[in-house]
């Protein structure tokens, strides 16, 4: 069943090759939509996905039942303290996406809640980092990207929205 993701083919491209490299065993999703990055996530030993409308949960289910891949699902919104607290629970992880409101506050919300559950030298990347008219993690990007190990993926060919901003812990 083909899902589509909403990143950039090359910028989602570039960002495996460093999944690659990192290997990680433990994942943490924050926004999944239909599941289109999710499924790239599934080789991992255990994929957390923090969703508050789990659009496919059962297609998602399945995926990860036929790779063999521990996968939990924590419906609700990602600074509800409950679901920090749920997804702490399942931590640290060497990888953690952040797909969710691309809002400033709720990206701010997410960075305070969710780096600290990154384990040392794991990755915590945003998607959307570039300004466009759906959101400002642009602004959010540019703080905490100084004086850190970081990367920037974006598309070249001239669309404005998109972009992947990966921060080492």
């Amino acid at each position: 069943m083909a899902v589509d993701t909403l990143q950039h083919p090359w910028e989602l491209e570039e960002l495996l090759c460093v999944l690659r490299d990192l290997a990680p065993t433990r994942v943490l999703e924050i926004g999944a939509w239909e599941g289109g990055t999710l499924r790239h996530w599934l080789d991992s030993e255990l994929v957390v996905v923090i969703d508050d409308e789990m659009r496919r949960a059962d297609d998602w289910l399945g995926w990860a039942e036929n790779v063999g891949c521990d996968l939990r699902l924590l419906k609700g919104r990602s600074q509800d303290p409950e679901i920090v607290a749920a997804a702490r629970g399942h931590g640290p992880y060497d990888f953690v996406f952040v797909d969710a409101d691309h809002r400033y506050a709720a990206g701010k919300a997410d960075w305070e809640n969710y780096s600290p559950m990154v384990a040392p030298g794991g990755v915590i990347a945003f998607h959307d980092i570039r300004r466009y008219e759906h959101g400002d993690l642009d602004r959010l990007w540019d703080e905490i990207k100084v004086g850190r190990r970081t990367l920037e993926i974006h598309d070249r060919t001239g669309d404005a929205w998109g972009g992947i901003g990966l921060v080492w812990m």
